[in-house]
């Protein structure tokens, strides 16, 4: 009996080890790769809607060969922040270091323009501080431009541990001190009233949600200084001015989307927007990411308590998705952001972890329990069990007292069966054989020892091993099949079953229909073609008679040829190979156009030029199309117009349209077109026989669809939709 009350102990181990587990996968940072997926995905599904008002003023590559290479003389920048002013930009982001001093004069022309536009920020760095063994120190512009600017603000970035960018510090502390980043130092130049300045919400490096590279327009810094940038295009805007050329180096890898490549001076771009937007996500402490861990693991451990094994599996699945639903839900409802990677790990261990305690207990009840039958018999009283495992476990002592009965059940099924049935071992020797069994293999007294051939050899059956077929001296026929036993409670490893179902009926049925399709298909055509032939005696006086003759044997022949190719389509299926369909129906048009001129109908084609090539039965489409496209001919009156078509739909079916304008198919005949021999009043209108019937077959055979309705202009639509290829368990 399992110990319930070591399951018991089993179980809270397993949890509050799972729990400290996670613990130490949270502050060790084994699983931020995991996290660092998942919140990039979460990032990606917010609606990023870069604000309006932001364009970038880019030193790129056209830049460079224009204004000429990096460094740019300081009248450069002077030229581009004055006309910038000129053209109304209300706030400017200069993203460009100006630490070294250059021309005086150039110098000065540049602090006056920072100073004529009244809202420029500029960027600073850190740099070792002097004179000290550690630390560090900022690193202004040059005091002339910082006096001018309005706003000055570090540009210093901290990809994460995986190389990506994706946080900010907003106020970065050093020596007591602390310094405004770039973008929120810019934003107080603006009247906006950022809902997440400062240290969004106590997370002093928050998350920005990147939009997608080249979300905000870019202007070449050549065209500004050019002055050949529409007003429109930079008035009442926000620009920030920064390098994007490869080679200035200033770019960061991004999780935007996809983990992509982004110029330092668009991350800023996206910082200033996330900021003013109040966009910008807060990552909660690393408890958040341990409690979020210890609630899963709850749910779980009291689903495998409660739950079977497959249900426990079921719900570790749904744990995992569900934790991945919440974190991400948590970004976009809240703005938060709780790390799942230690959860997801701990709960994705958990259940191998359970699922392996639960078989190593059944192994060892199994094994003991095989030790005692071979030694002891008898009834066992059922017991409880902790969980569901050991009820099932306690289970098995009842259900191993069943086999006994089970076997017995397994014969008494083999001995009803009303087909011969043997079972065989390993050697083809048979083992067990029911009465059907003895009546078939009568000159074998006992069969149950003897090989299977010594069967066959002492009935002297005539074997057909390709059509799996046995046939008696008698005549008698009879189809066998095989398989191998699932257990070895009959006969041992690699038992086969083997059962002979008397087809001796259906194979002389099978030859009267063989003889009837002979006889149609030469002796009743004979005559009928005989009689055509005689016709052509008869004088003119007897025109009339040797027409309607001829009409009448023609129809016979007609029914007997249809009869016969439906026979051979149920009798040999379709012979898949691939055709060109635009070639068939052209040959088929061309074989109904001497009825047509005679009748001065019009053939009226849409046929692709090109091949449209199948996996189509030839001869059977061919025909097919005679038929349709025949009898469309014959039934339309005189100077009417029959259209053809043949098109693609999508790329893996074509369809057929065959349209007349005649009279059309009765209306007794509209509710089932294609049944054999069709109801009909009008014993002079269309026929009865079984054209439509064959077109039917056909499209079946070929896994198409079909379907007649009335033409709009009068008359009958036939389409017939085929697929270009077949399916492997079709041919």
């Amino acid at each position: 009996m399992v110990s319930q009350r070591r399951l018991a102990l089993e179980w809270t181990a397993l949890l509050i080890g799972s729990v400290l587990l996670a613990a130490l996968v949270v502050h060790g940072g084994f699983t931020q790769r995991i996290s660092f997926s998942i919140l990039d995905f979460a990032t990606s599904l917010g609606p990023h809607e870069p604000a309006p008002d932001i364009a970038i003023v880019a030193i790129d590559e056209r830049s460079l060969a224009a204004l000429g290479e990096w460094p740019w003389r300081r009248a450069t920048h002077a030229e581009v922040i004055d006309n910038l002013r000129a053209a109304g930009a209300k706030v400017v982001l200069y993203d460009v270091l100006l630490v070294e001093p250059g021309d005086p004069q150039d110098d000065a022309a540049l602090a006056g323009a920072i100073a004529r536009h009244g809202k420029v920020a500029l960027p600073f760095s850190f740099i070792p501080a002097l004179n000290q063994a550690e630390g560090y120190a900022p690193e202004y512009p040059l005091p002339a431009f910082a006096k001018a600017a309005a706003a000055l603000g570090h540009v210093e970035v901290a990809p994460d541990s995986d190389g990506v960018l994706r946080r900010f510090a907003l106020a970065l502390p050093i020596a007591g001190r602390s310094y405004p980043q770039f973008a929120p130092a810019a934003l107080s130049l603006t009247k906006a009233s950022p809902r997440q300045i400062g240290a969004a919400n106590g997370d002093p490096a928050p998350i920005v949600p990147f939009n997608p590279i080249g979300s905000y327009p870019i202007i070449p810094a050549y065209a500004v200084v050019n002055g050949t940038v529409p007003k429109a295009m930079i008035e009442g805007r926000t620009i920030l001015v920064g390098a994007t050329a490869q080679g200035m180096g200033d770019t960061q890898s991004v999780a935007a989307g996809d983990i992509g490549i982004m110029s330092g001076v668009e991350t800023q771009a996206n910082l200033f927007d996330a900021l003013r937007s109040g966009a910008l996500i807060r990552e909660l402490p690393a408890v958040w990411s341990i409690l979020l861990a210890a609630a899963a693991l709850v749910i779980q451990f009291l689903g495998f308590w409660k739950l079977s094994a497959r249900s426990g599996f079921v719900l570790s699945i749904g744990l995992l998705a569900g934790i991945a639903g919440v974190v991400i839900a948590l970004v976009h409802a809240a703005q938060v952001w709780i790390a799942p990677g230690a959860a997801l790990r701990v709960v994705a261990l958990a259940y191998p972890v359970w699922s392996w305690r639960r078989l190593t207990v059944v192994s060892a009840y199994l094994k003991r329990e095989a030790e005692q039958l071979v030694s002891t018999t008898g009834e066992r009283q059922p017991t409880g069990g902790f969980d569901l495992v050991a009820q099932q476990v306690n289970r098995m002592r009842q259900l191993v007292g069943e086999v006994t009965t089970s076997l017995t059940f397994i014969r008494n099924v083999i001995e009803a069966s009303p087909d011969a049935m043997l079972v065989t071992g390993e050697d083809q020797r048979v083992t067990l054989v029911n009465t059907a069994a003895l009546r078939l293999f009568d000159q074998t007294p006992e069969p149950v020892g003897h090989s299977l051939p010594d069967l066959y050899l002492n009935q002297n059956l005539l074997i057909d091993h390709d059509a799996r077929e046995v046939t008696l001296p008698d005549g008698r026929a009879f189809m066998f099949a095989s398989a191998a036993l699932a257990s070895n409670l009959v006969a041992g490893q690699g038992s086969d079953i083997i059962a002979f179902r008397d087809i001796t009926e259906m194979r002389r049925r099978q030859r009267e229909n063989d003889e009837l399709i002979e006889f149609l298909s030469h002796d009743m055509r004979s005559p009928q073609v005989a009689i055509i032939a005689l016709t052509q005696a008869l004088g003119a006086e007897n025109a009339e008679l040797a027409a309607r003759i001829r009409s009448q044997a023609q129809l016979t022949l007609g029914l007997a040829d249809g009869f016969v190719q439906l026979a051979r389509i149920q009798e040999t299926g379709a012979q898949f190979a691939s055709h060109d369909l635009a070639f068939l129906l052209d040959e088929a048009i061309d074989q109904a156009f001497p009825l047509a001129a005679r009748k001065g109908i019009t053939l009226q084609r849409a046929i692709p030029a090109h091949p449209v090539f199948a996996d189509i039965d030839p001869a059977q489409i061919a025909r097919m199309a005679s038929n349709l496209i025949g009898n469309a001919v014959k039934y339309t009156q005189d100077g009417g117009e029959v259209v053809i078509k043949l098109a693609l739909i999508g790329a893996d079916e074509a369809q057929i349209s065959v349209a007349d304008n005649g009279p059309g198919l009765p209306p007794e005949r509209l509710d089932d077109p294609f049944a054999r021999f069709g109801p009909r009043t009008d014993p002079d209108g269309l026929s009865a026989g079984l054209g439509l019937t064959f077109v039917k077959r056909v499209v079946d055979a070929h896994h198409g669809q079909i379907t007649a309705s009335p033409n709009p202009g009068g008359g009958m639509l036939f389409a017939i939709r085929l697929p270009l290829a077949q399916s492997d368990d079709s041919v």
